[in-house]
């Protein structure tokens, strides 16, 4: 009786679901400094915001405080982007409101290649099925029991041989 009558503590979030992005950003910043986390989404709002030519010669490396710092591959795309630094800057700042970035810091470093990307082909090709099924599909569509799912069965394989025969 001693057993039964023993009360289970509550857990702390009983009667409400935590969305598991929150667990997921609780971890992470468990775990990870927040200067890092900081810098990553940077990185990632970069990513998005800028253009593709821009991605391959210059990338945020470090934030201290308010100031992005952003390595770019040589001098003649540091003077170039220079004249782009508060075009740069607002970009990040509308991809990133949260971000925290005021200023913005250019300099000569290691920039390393973007990553490749490889696109697979999406092949659209329609099943060629011969004109008259085979008895094992006539038999197979035959034993199902439901007529409204056989009838549907039935009306999609004429489709696809039409579709197949190009009318």
């Amino acid at each position: 009786m001693a057993n039964s009558q023993q009360v289970r503590p509550r857990r702390r979030n009983h009667g409400r679901s935590v969305p598991a992005a929150e667990l997921a950003d609780k971890a992470l910043r468990s775990i990870v400094p927040a200067e890092r986390l900081r810098l990553v989404r940077v990185q990632i709002a970069w990513a998005d915001a800028l253009p593709a030519r821009l991605q391959r010669v210059a990338t945020p490396v470090a934030i201290d405080d308010a100031t992005l710092v952003v390595d770019v591959v040589d001098n003649q795309w540091l003077h170039e982007l220079q004249y782009l630094r508060s075009d740069l800057l607002e970009r990040i700042r509308e991809a990133l409101p949260d971000g925290g970035v005021s200023k913005l810091r250019l300099r000569v470093g290691q920039v390393p290649p973007p990553p490749e990307v490889r696109v697979i082909p999406v092949v659209a090709s329609t099943p060629v099925l011969a004109l008259q099924p085979s008895a094992d599909t006539l038999e197979a569509i035959a034993s199902i029991p439901d007529d409204g799912l056989r009838d549907t069965i039935a009306t999609a394989r004429q489709a696809l041989t039409r579709l197949g025969r190009g009318a």
